[in-house]
């Protein structure tokens, strides 16, 4: 049976008497506790909980009262307590002086603090996996969307080489075969990196040449470039460079150009303008197309979804913006929007400088 604290004190807070085990609880002798309030050996972030109850009593709307809180110890230590509050009162009556009894809960908070402790472990344990399943599907989604173009430019490639007769034109089939396969095999990597990165490790930024990643991304595009006669228009020159994790920022390229290229209006040909610039502390590439546009009105709060479509294209798969969100976040980016339906759309990327 734990050995119980005594403290009497008046309405003042002012304390008249205690007994040897408050004493000993807090380390101070009789005689110390008697020049004190008990508000002075009170836990600061404790003492408003402690004088709204006393209050309360004061003003008659309680008799007593039951609380958890923490003293203070002599050396300084905290001590976590269980507080029972009674006031005696006289023959007219009004308050007397107040009773308190106090109980060591010290044991008892530490084992719910360590058992508080475990279940936020565990909460945070559970969370990292569920963070790990949701990664692995949005990299199985990620990885599906950014081989697209590359195996439908190699399907296109196989079907003219098939068909053609000419063997010199056969010959440059080939060659661009080989070459759509060596960035195949470049697009393999970078997602590697990128599925390392979801595992722990940190992204490698570089200072990436843009019109060198531009012209790569628009390789991958060539197919559909030539079928839908888009013209790309390019200027760098405000900021030929850019600070980034290079393996995304040619995703990034690819995802808004297959964008442009796909929602373009069939009442004019497609045109894409690339441009880039800087200020103090960020560098800026703005990606500008005269497509369909988006209804941002309606859709602002879905454009980066996962799964978010705004039009009925059978392409459309509503991945490669939130996967381009993602991303640009994962490089401490930010990408923002403006669009008009049926004028275009330009989407702005902003980097921090290095």
């Amino acid at each position: 049976m734990p050995t119980i604290g005594i403290i009497t004190s008046v309405p003042d807070k002012g304390i008249v008497d205690v007994n040897p085990a408050i004493c000993k609880m807090l380390g101070y002798a009789r005689k110390e506790l008697l020049t004190k309030k008990w508000t002075d050996i009170t836990h600061p972030d404790d003492v408003d909980l402690d004088v709204g109850y006393f209050s309360k009593i004061l003003n008659n709307e309680i008799d007593s009262y039951t609380i958890e809180k923490r003293y203070i110890h002599k050396n300084d230590t905290i001590i976590w307590i269980e507080l029972s509050v009674e006031c005696i009162k006289n023959d007219d009556d009004e308050i007397d002086f107040f009773v308190a009894l106090i109980k060591n809960i010290d044991d008892r908070k530490g084992a719910e603090n360590r058992l508080q402790a475990e279940l936020d472990k565990t909460k945070a344990l559970s969370q990292n996996l569920e963070n790990r399943n949701k990664h692995l599907r949005e990299f199985a989604h990620i990885t599906s969307h950014n081989l697209r173009a590359p195996v439908s430019t190699m399907a296109s490639l196989l079907d003219m080489l098939i068909s053609e007769n000419d063997q010199e034109m056969r010959l440059t089939i080939i060659e661009k075969i080989e070459e759509v396969n060596s960035q195949l095999l470049e697009t393999l990597d970078s997602l590697g990196e990128a599925l390392e990165i979801q595992e722990g490790q940190n992204l490698e930024f570089k200072h990436a040449d843009i019109d060198y990643k531009l012209k790569r991304t628009i390789k991958f595009l060539q197919t559909d470039i030539k079928a839908n006669k888009v013209k790309i228009s390019t200027d760098f020159s405000r900021a030929p460079t850019i600070y980034v994790y290079p393996g995304y920022m040619q995703s990034i390229l690819l995802n808004l150009i297959s964008n442009a290229i796909n929602y373009r209006s069939k009442e004019r040909d497609p045109i894409i303008h690339i441009s880039s610039d800087t200020d103090e502390n960020y560098t800026y590439i703005h990606v500008t197309d005269n497509g369909l546009g988006i209804d941002l009105e309606r859709h602002a709060d879905k454009v980066f979804g996962l799964y978010k479509t705004f039009h009925r294209n059978p392409k459309a798969k509503g991945v490669g913006l939130f996967m381009v969100k993602n991303q640009v976040e994962a490089m401490d980016g930010e990408i923002s929007v403006e669009s008009e339906v049926d004028k275009g759309t330009t989407f702005t990327l902003k980097f921090p400088k290095q």
